[in-house]
């Protein structure tokens, strides 16, 4: 029985490998990414809770929030201004 523990070990592992390589890459919505970046900047939540609660990677969120540092100005230009 002993030999048998490694050899399920293995196939455990290989076969969470392959599903989480066919997970399909989840899209999110400018407004879910402004929502998300808006309750950390006013403090409602800390980044740790919206990684866990979103399954988010810090990394991620730290490009949402960047993104929306650099192209906030973009929301007081007027159409006309282009």
């Amino acid at each position: 029985m002993q030999f048998l523990a490694p050899y399920l070990f293995w196939v455990f592992c290989s076969q969470k490998a392959k599903t989480m390589s066919t997970r399909s890459r989840r899209l999110f919505s400018a407004k879910f990414k402004a929502e998300v970046v808006l309750s950390l900047l006013t403090g409602q939540k800390s980044p740790v809770e919206l990684c866990r609660e979103h399954e988010l990677f810090p990394t991620l969120l730290a490009q949402w929030k960047e993104a929306l540092h650099t192209n906030a100005a973009a929301a007081f230009t007027s159409p006309d201004q282009h």
